[in-house]
């Protein structure tokens, strides 16, 4: 039955992909590859680099590292994104999938829709993708690990970016998680600070919503609230938890009463006006087109397995290690996937 299985997936896929080409364009931190064509393509670089750099930016404690490689896939609509990543297509209740992230051995994946639009126009269609970008980039990049309510409240604050011709928005308000905030009902801002990585209020799916939406509104109000006014206490907490201080010096040094920040929270999400922030995009990033290559047949079934690899799905990616090799015997991609798998 497993051989039926890959042979058909085999034929199902080598279908879908005969009449495709795909290209690959490279920058200094990404590697994109799509099927939608050489404009999208350079879009989507363009558009990853903009945001990588407008981080930096905000984020000069971060020192940005490089990393794992990072390869973008930039799909050209549901079809290709459902072979590619099946598994978000079988979760219950029908969900809309625009993107998604693995991590692999040596590598990201991030997976994104280009024909997608957002529901909201104040959400940027790679709000998801971006937030598991930024995720990423904070635990390469910091010496020491972030606690969790800060690292999923800067993901998910900061992952609504828009790229637009000349700015980029970060940070517009997220309907759902404000509304999500005063809806759900609230803990005591000490729980959500203690909160560890074994916590039931981040592993539990009951309690996950609450947990990301208080720590959404805490970040939002402290990077954008009044202006922008409790922006350096956010900065110092940052700076004194990672030269070593414990999360409660670090919190009563820059914050000071906690009593007086929860307070000020409670109605945060119902002010008639929240702040974000516009920032020009970098006119370096803006000249040229970067080098593209079109990716052989067997290139990108290799790299197909090794996304399926990375997700945990072991038959496809065996029929797609079957389909490299069927395509060039000799493309070393489809035995790195073997080798991962």
């Amino acid at each position: 039955m497993r051989v039926l299985l890959a042979f058909v997936a085999l034929a199902w896929s080598g279908a879908a992909h005969a009449a495709e080409t795909w290209l690959e364009v490279k920058t200094p931190n990404f590697t994109v590859v799509s099927n939608a064509g050489e404009g999208t393509a350079q879009k989507t670089a363009g558009e990853f680099d903009q945001v990588r750099s407008a981080y930096a930016k905000l984020w000069p404690w971060a020192h940005l590292a490089q990393g794992t490689a990072t390869i973008v896939l930039a799909l050209k609509d549901d079809g290709t994104l459902k072979r590619w990543a099946p598994g978000y297509y079988e979760l219950k209740g029908g969900i809309h999938v625009v993107s998604g992230w693995a991590r692999g051995g040596d590598r990201e994946y991030l997976l994104l829709r280009t024909d997608s639009r957002p529901d909201d126009v104040n959400v940027s269609p790679n709000y998801n993708l971006y937030r598991g970008y930024l995720s990423l980039l904070l635990s390469t990049s910091l010496e020491r690990r972030l606690p969790p309510w800060l690292s999923n409240g800067l993901a998910y604050v900061f992952g609504n970016t828009s790229v637009r011709d000349k700015e980029i928005l970060i940070g517009k308000p997220v309907p759902w998680e404000l509304r999500n905030f005063t809806q759900i009902g609230r803990l005591p801002l000490r729980e959500i600070l203690d909160a560890r990585d074994d916590s039931p209020l981040i592993l539990k799916e009951s309690q996950r919503d609450q947990f990301d939406a208080q720590t959404y509104v805490l970040v939002h109000f402290l990077t954008f609230g009044d202006r922008g006014a409790h922006g350096p206490q956010l900065t110092r907490f940052i700076q004194l938890w990672l030269a070593g201080r414990s999360q409660e010096q670090a919190l009563a040094e820059a914050f000071g009463n906690l009593a007086e920040l929860e307070r000020q929270l409670a109605d945060y999400p119902t002010r008639p006006l929240l702040s974000y922030a516009r920032l020009p995009t970098e006119p370096s990033l803006e000249s040229g087109r970067s080098a593209s290559r079109i990716v052989p047949p067997a290139e990108i079934a290799g790299l197909q397995a090794a996304v399926h690899v990375a997700m945990g799905r072991p038959v496809e990616a065996q029929a797609a290690i079957s389909q490299a090799r069927a395509a060039d015997p000799g493309s070393p991609t489809s035995y790195d996937a073997e080798g991962l798998l």
